[in-house]
């Protein structure tokens, strides 16, 4: 067994590992076997499969709302480049999701109250983008709080397992073309790229 791991580099296996495989199909002892540990050192970051699932849930959606909270500090004056980047960082996440990891936080409530407060955070973080670009005036004067209802509400939908299947699309390919008709919406007389 390897030793050699810190803390934070066995949380970043772990959390990899849950993410692209699931975790539900796995006995701790298979967990211990597939990330080469020992079961004290699985017991250590938590006693029960769901409580390491939810640990990864909640490690996940944290380093995602960090790194939406950087691109919210960026000074940056082309606000259609600035939401961009920041919807690109739910994109580019949900490219590392596999569908069980994905089936498995809609199946469980503590999980998937993890999901909303995430998508309800960055919705916030869309509302403070949107205000500063009707305040530079890239963007037309919409109410920012119908337009996080609409992401919000239509975000419930696209993230499942069902709609995705049903539309044959990836969920990066569905919130891609949310955030695009979103934008083409708002922004005042601009072509907006594909994010």
């Amino acid at each position: 067994m390897r030793t050699t791991r810190t803390k934070e580099d066995f949380l970043e296996e772990l959390t990899r590992f849950v993410i692209q495989r699931g975790i539900g199909s796995f006995t701790m002892a298979q967990l211990c076997q597939e990330l080469s540990c020992s079961k004290r050192r699985l017991y250590e970051v938590a006693a029960t499969r769901e409580e390491i699932f939810l640990l990864v849930v909640d490690q996940l959606f944290a380093g995602l709302l960090a790194d939406s909270a950087a691109v919210l500090q960026r000074q940056e004056q082309d606000l259609v480049k600035l939401i961009q980047a920041y919807m690109a960082i739910g994109i580019q996440a949900g490219q590392r999701l596999s569908d069980t990891f994905r089936a498995e936080v809609e199946s469980n409530p503590a999980s998937q109250k993890l999901f909303d407060d995430y998508q309800q955070q960055r919705i916030e973080g869309v509302k403070q983008l949107i205000m500063r670009g009707q305040a530079a005036g890239m963007f037309r004067p919409a109410h920012a709080d119908v337009i996080a209802v609409v992401l919000v509400r239509a975000s419930l939908v696209i993230r499942t397992n069902a709609f995705l299947k049903s539309a044959q699309l990836s969920m990066e390919q569905a919130f891609d073309e949310l955030y695009t008709l979103i934008l083409q919406g708002i922004i005042v007389d601009r072509a907006v790229p594909k994010v």
